[in-house]
């Protein structure tokens, strides 16, 4: 359909933005001839032409049906395809600078009265293209730059392969394809080995000495099979109630026990029962952990995994011997409730996203624990102040309302036509569906599943365990709220006492604030260390958001307060002596002595001085480093006993590396030194080293 109406405001745009004619040619034959294109420069303009108004019309309408680009999914589809727009702009077309967003306008305009939801919010459209193509701009140059340098021969090696792809953002298919219009190859099977590689060795990146237990591997689940051993029967894990189980094998990571064999050894295994109460990791949901036991052993199971259907309860026998056909009692750990606070308040605060921001966002991936609740969504810029405070505001009306939580299974087909109900994009569903409603039961969503009230509920397609009711939940506090990806944002969030704590916290932060503003200016150093320590806790993101803005207001304050009054008398050493001995008092005690390390807010050279002399007495036995910030420039000044310096901490040598950090470098006797550092920004870092510094030496 290329020159119909629709397409003909396009080509003219594109003709306008890289003053160039488009004439209709295509090749003389179905199979593209690079020879024939790389000779004929108008032929390989009008061939960019229709891929970059194809493209642009194919983003366009993804992006408005609320789909992102990202690395995984239909939104890589998109990557891929709106990179491919922007390298046939640039090598065929001359578009050096952002284009693509530019054609958004012109396909609304020409298609939205026949689609109308294009012309809903354009504006998202237009931004998230833009977004997407300033990025990859930024690699594209280089890139090809090494892909021409890589293109020498007839073949792109794997290696260069994987080296586009990994350091700039070249998927493999856009490689191919640069390659074929050059008729060469690349080495697909290397490349693919490379990746491989690349992902075990992210696998292997766990935490430091954690244990993982390998998943059934083909052949084990082959004797299984062989055996007569069936898939575990998990139905029991909504209840989480202690049931009787019977060990049906035993596997050990290389080695599956299907015979009544005594196990004992102190090594990680994994269980493998009839039936369990367990809830195996998935869904973003943690495992349960517990007990098996049995009248002489104990197994205590650090985490559930589930594998070709059968549930694997990994852990360590704490006492006695267990043996396969024995019968346990399986108990889950009372850890789980606090796991299905955080699973139903996920929930609500997905709906609560969804009423704040609107239909375009969709989740991209949560984890609930008995910690937190971390949910991803798509959406292209920070929640605001209000927007934060909407989204609190509404999970937390839906806890105060006590809202009973209803979970039934239902056919796929019938619970997709519900009105509201939410599922994850490109997950695959089987034909029996748990739905999970807060709020409304699920018999009345069927039965009506098209009434518009519906969507004031939370209702999702979920296989996870959550709360008999909403207020079981408590509070729902945000703790962080940031970037993960291009148009991806993540919340970080709190339940329960967790959250409770949070939010006292952040009363008491808030008077802490009240009486600071309030105070004389003299004493703002004093307030500014207090919030700084109150900032750094468990807190709401708003009202940590307060603390660091009022703190930057103090400071600013207390630095006009300090160029009216030149003069550094006593009464100044004097706060700086106050702040230094809060520091001492709850300092940590190292190889018997006190270790003093922290910021003098404003503090010039004297009353550092004055500050570590006056600890000097307080302490006999010490390790004082002091640091100060003021007119761009840092100042260190450390003084060290002579019980430390014989274990090792030395004054000279302390603060030579603490100033490092911030840019700068200084010295001095064991006994005492002095520093200075020219990056301000730094100072928070450079007192750190000093603290681990100081650790390292004395133990």
């Amino acid at each position: 359909n290329f020159g119909t109406d629709l397409w003909t405001p396009l080509f003219e745009k594109i003709a306008q933005i890289s003053n160039l004619k488009y004439t209709g040619l295509f090749p003389k034959t179905n199979a593209a001839d690079p020879v024939a294109e790389a000779a004929n420069a108008q032929l390989r303009h009008d061939i960019a032409f229709r891929v970059v108004a194809d493209h642009a019309r194919c983003l366009t309408f993804a992006l408005t049906d609320g789909a992102v680009p990202s690395n995984e999914g239909r939104g890589y589809v998109l990557r891929r395809i709106l990179r491919r727009a922007v390298r046939f702009g640039r090598q065929h077309l001359g578009l050096n600078e952002p284009f693509v967003h530019t054609l958004v306008p012109v396909i609304v305009e020409s298609m939205g009265n026949v689609f109308p939801e294009l012309r809903k919010n354009p504006g998202r459209v237009i931004e998230l293209v833009k977004d997407e193509e300033v990025s990859f701009g930024r690699t594209l140059d280089r890139g090809i730059q090494l892909f021409e340098e890589a293109a020498k021969t007839d073949k792109i090696t794997a290696s260069d392969a994987f080296k586009l792809h990994d350091t700039y953002g070249f998927p493999i298919d856009l490689t191919r394809i640069m390659a074929e219009e050059r008729g060469m190859t690349v080495d697909i099977a290397g490349y693919e080995k490379l990746m491989e590689q690349a992902k075990e060795l992210a696998r292997a990146g766990g935490k430091e000495g954690e244990a993982r237990l390998s998943d059934l591997t083909p052949d084990a689940l082959s004797q299984l099979a062989q055996a007569g051993v069936k898939p575990t029967d998990d139905q029991p894990k909504y209840a989480g109630q202690p049931i009787e189980a019977r060990i049906m094998a035993i596997w050990n990571g290389d080695d599956l026990g299907l015979a009544p064999a005594d196990v004992c050894e102190d090594e990680e295994l994994a269980i493998l029962l009839d039936r369990t109460n367990f809830y195996a990791e998935m869904g973003g949901q943690v495992g349960d952990v517990g007990t098996l036991q049995t009248a002489a052993a104990i197994f205590k199971v650090d985490s559930t995994r589930a594998i070709g259907g059968f549930v694997m309860h990994v852990g360590k026998i704490v006492s006695g011997q267990l043996h396969v056909r024995d019968t346990v009692t399986a108990t889950v750990s009372t850890g789980r409730h606090l796991t299905q606070k955080n699973h139903t308040t996920t929930h609500l605060a997905n709906w609560a996203l969804r009423e704040t921001l609107g239909d375009g966002v969709q989740q991209k991936g949560s984890l609930v624990d008995p910690e937190k609740l971390r949910f991803d969504f798509s959406h292209n810029k920070s929640l605001t102040e209000d927007e934060l405070a909407e989204v609190e505001t509404l999970v937390n009306a839906g806890i105060t309302e006590k809202l009973p939580v209803f979970a039934e299974t239902a056919p796929q087909e019938q619970a997709l036509k519900i009105h509201g109900l939410r599922a994850v994009f490109g997950e695959k569903y089987p034909p029996l569906v748990r739905i999970v409603s807060v709020g409304v039961p699920v018999a009345d969503l069927l039965a009506n599943p098209e009434n518009p009230e519906w969507r004031k509920f939370s209702i999702e397609f979920c296989g996870g365990t959550h709360l008999a009711n909403s207020d079981e939940a408590a509070v729902f506090a945000i703790t962080a709220e940031e970037s993960v990806s291009k148009g991806i944002r993540r919340i970080v969030a709190l339940t329960g006492d967790a959250a409770k704590v949070a939010v006292d916290a952040a009363r008491v932060l808030d008077g802490h604030i009240g009486t600071a503003k309030e105070s004389v200016d003299a004493d703002l150093p004093l307030h500014i260390a207090t919030l700084q320590k109150s900032v750094t806790g468990s807190l709401p993101l708003r009202a940590k958001r307060r603390g660091q803005a009022a703190i930057a207001e103090l400071q600013a304050r207390f630095k006009t307060f300090e160029k009216a009054n030149k003069s550094q008398g006593s009464g100044s050493n004097g706060q700086a002596i106050a702040i230094a001995a809060e520091l001492l008092e709850n300092a940590p005690v190292l190889g018997g002595g006190k270790i003093v390390v922290g910021e003098i807010p404003g503090a010039s050279d004297d009353q550092l001085h004055a500050a570590v002399g006056s600890l000097k007495m307080k302490s006999p036995s010490h390790g004082v480093l002091l640091g100060s910030a003021s007119d761009g420039k840092v100042s260190f000044v450390a003084m060290v006993s002579d019980d430390l310096i014989a274990k090792g901490l030395k004054a000279g040598d302390w603060i030579r590396e603490t100033a490092k950090v911030a840019g700068g470098g200084g010295g001095g006797r064991p006994q005492m030194a002095q520093a200075g550092g020219k990056d301000p920004s730094k100072l928070g870092d450079a007192l750190e080293c000093a603290k681990l510094f100081a650790r390292n030496i004395i133990e």
